[in-house]
């Protein structure tokens, strides 16, 4: 017996062509530390779909990273799906400045 409580299924992530477009743009930069964010923010996604607020007047939901030091905020738009699935629509940079706005 398991002393830690069950996984939630996950969800399977869909990537919409316009997210494949701006996550290449994005690769093309070369950011420090891109796979290790967007995996991370990908996965919450995947596990817990519904902690990410809604983006007012649309069914977009916003994921982001955590600021940290030297480091952009990157940001992954997508919708929850009536199938189980997760549509990921957008993602993008901000500077930390930017997101406090």
């Amino acid at each position: 017996m398991s002393a830690f409580p069950p996984w939630p299924e996950l969800r399977t992530l869909i990537e919409e062509p316009s997210f494949a477009e701006a996550r290449e743009a994005i690769v093309g930069n070369d950011i420090r530390r891109f796979d290790e964010m967007l995996s991370a923010i990908t996965w919450e996604i995947a596990r817990d779909p519904e902690h990410a607020p809604a983006v007012p007047g649309s069914r977009l939901r916003l994921a982001r990273s955590e600021a940290m030091p030297g480091e952009p905020i990157l940001r992954v738009y997508y919708t929850i799906n009536d199938d189980g699935t997760c549509s990921l629509w957008d993602v993008n940079l901000a500077d930390v400045e930017a997101e406090e706005e």
